[in-house]
């Protein structure tokens, strides 16, 4: 609302202009013509051409920006610049997954209707590294169809249902990532403070030989769906974990689908007051579910910033000379450290854990 002034006249005269603006604007853009910038197509695709029970599926793409929307039954995956977000209507949840190339890895790899549309339009007839053969056929809808076949085995089939123009992309917010997620992996900086509520530790950018190579922090919240169903609060974790490497080693299982390299330490951070963090202390300290034992064997550590912390070796996978990792209660964070190493170096080990300032 414009700020009061004592000129009656001049505020008159602004919401007359007001009013002719609202009256001649949607009369002056109803004629704009439509744009195609973007480069924008809508493709049905259909996985199994050859068998008729087959259920096609919708993908859009933006030649453009190399965006691209898979609609596969109730799920809904959308690839757009350093995010990969998932959309399922099932569950009525989204997760979302953002950071650098390597962090995206094959999840931006576009599908196979959208590879297809873009050999076509390049006049390729074959998918390159592949050995497919993509034939297009006019049809009599006119509509251009792309058969896709390796060794004359028909794979796949895409329909070029229709170009569309930047406007009509925007009003079906085909690409539109800004729904709020419930479980979110962010990629962080090395060193980067997180932003989930959680004071987080870590050995600094080098530990012995080992190397940090990746940060992530990690967020899961119930849906209203979720917590009427009866799902415990321990279902929501916020979390922050810097991944160490040895020599030579630039990836970490943070990467989808890649298993931790050996060698590999984990340090994990969440809020001490979480449920979920709660119910790792109470294993540590002999109540696990209807099972209770004695507490598990801990010792005192000064960290590298001055402050005492409670340290717990892992003994969920037993209790030889050789951990898993270890647990480090201070009094804000449950840090547990995940990686193979001896019981006798964990107590110098924790003790060069210092917040991330």
């Amino acid at each position: 609302m414009s700020k009061r002034t004592k000129i009656v006249v001049a505020a008159l005269v602004g919401v007359v202009a007001a009013i002719a603006a609202a009256l001649t604007l949607p009369a002056a853009f109803a004629g704009s013509p439509d744009t195609y910038n973007n480069e924008t197509y809508e493709l049905t695709f259909d996985p199994r051409a050859s068998d008729s029970a087959a259920t096609p599926m919708k993908e859009y793409t933006s030649l453009t920006s190399g965006t691209w929307r898979e609609d596969l039954g109730n799920q809904t995956f959308i690839s757009a610049a350093d995010s990969y977000v998932v959309v399922d209507r099932d569950s009525n949840s989204v997760y979302r997954r953002s950071g650098s190339q390597q962090f995206m890895g094959y999840l931006h790899d576009a599908p196979d209707g959208v590879l297809a549309l873009r050999a076509y339009l390049r006049g390729d007839q074959t998918l390159h590294g592949r050995g497919v053969d993509i034939r297009a056929v006019q049809a009599t809808d006119g509509k251009v169809h792309l058969d896709a076949t390796k060794n004359g085995k028909e794979l796949f089939a895409v329909t070029i249902d229709q170009k569309l123009s930047d406007q009509a992309a925007q009003q079906m917010n085909l690409f539109d990532i800004t729904a709020q997620a419930q479980t979110i992996d962010h990629e962080l900086s090395l060193g980067e403070k997180p932003t989930v509520p959680v004071e987080a530790y870590w050995f600094g950018r080098v530990i012995g030989d080992r190397r940090a190579v990746s940060a992530v922090e990690h967020e899961r919240h119930r849906t209203a769906a979720q917590i009427q169903a009866g799902m415990s609060p321990r279902g929501e974790a916020e979390v922050q974990v810097t991944f160490y490497e040895n020599p030579g080693i630039s990836r970490s299982s943070a990467d989808p689908n890649l298993d931790a390299p050996k060698g590999e330490l984990q340090v994990a951070n969440e809020p001490l007051s979480s449920a979920h963090a709660q119910a790792f202390v109470g294993a540590l300290n002999g109540h696990n579910g209807d099972e209770s034992y004695a507490p598990w064997p801990r010792t005192t550590v000064t960290l590298a910033d001055g402050e005492k912390a409670d340290v717990v070796p892992d003994r969920f996978d037993g209790a030889g000379p050789t951990r898993t990792g270890f647990f480090v209660i201070t009094s804000t964070t449950l840090v547990h450290v995940g990686g193979e190493v001896s019981v006798d170096a964990i107590p110098a080990l924790a003790a060069q854990l210092r917040p991330i300032s």
